[in-house]
């Protein structure tokens, strides 16, 4: 979901048109998903950006029994504050509705217990500020 995201950016960016987007594309794939869509193309060829993309998150997407606000909530450091934050930030980026304050007090809440007591005391504003803190007192 990842690819897709930054593939829409650049065909944003450079108003490539549709009809370009899924030539484009195509040169860009790998790993798995090539085979995938060179059989795609071989029995019901893509018509659409749009069609390709859908067609990616169906097969390739997260599960439909994934629940990425329960899993943000679960998350704890395990490792390094950057790791921990890399983590944080993919699952948030998944979740709508929540405040800044709340998805604060969660990152902060999943930092190991010193570290997010340290953060917690700087009083941070925003997730940036607190990430930072944190990885002052790792």
């Amino acid at each position: 979901m990842d690819w897709i995201f930054k593939a829409e950016q650049f065909f944003d960016y450079y108003a490539t048109l549709d009809s370009d987007r899924l030539i484009i594309a195509s040169v860009h794939l790998d790993h798995d998903v090539v085979p995938w869509y060179q059989m795609i193309q071989k029995t019901n060829p893509f018509l659409s950006w749009t069609a390709l993309t859908r067609a990616l998150e169906l097969y390739f997407g997260l599960s439909a029994y994934d629940c990425p606000r329960a899993t943000l909530f679960k998350l704890q450091q395990s490792a390094s504050v950057n790791d921990y934050y890399m983590q944080f930030t993919s699952l948030v980026n998944r979740v709508d509705g929540l405040s800044i304050d709340a998805i604060l007090d969660c990152f902060i809440r999943g930092l190991q217990e010193e570290i997010g007591r340290d953060v917690q005391a700087m009083e941070p504003r925003n997730l940036s500020k607190a990430d930072a803190f944190a990885k002052l007192f790792e």
